[in-house]
C-alpha cells in the first residue's frame, strides 16, 4: 500500500504527481517561482510606500521653509 506524503512546498498531500498534473519536481520549481515572486512583490509595495511618506514629509518640509523665507 501506498502512503500520501506531505509535499515540503506546497503542503499538499501527493503522490507521485500532484493535483497539478505536472511532476513533484516541475511542481516544486513553479511554487518557489510563485513564493519568491509575492515576496518580491511584497517587498516592492513596501519600498513604494516608504518613498511616498519620505516624498509627503520632504513636501512639507519644502512648504515650512518656503513659508519661513517670506
Amino acid at each position: 500500500m501506498y502512503h500520501c506524503r506531505l509535499c515540503y512546498v506546497c503542503e499538499y498531500q501527493q503522490k507521485d504527481d500532484c493535483d497539478a498534473g505536472m511532476p513533484m519536481r516541475r511542481h516544486h520549481e513553479e511554487e518557489r517561482k510563485r513564493n519568491k515572486t509575492s515576496k518580491l512583490i511584497q517587498g516592492n509595495q513596501e519600498h513604494l510606500k516608504n518613498n511616498s511618506e519620505t516624498h509627503q514629509r520632504m513636501k512639507t518640509n519644502r512648504i515650512k521653509h518656503s513659508r519661513l523665507e517670506t
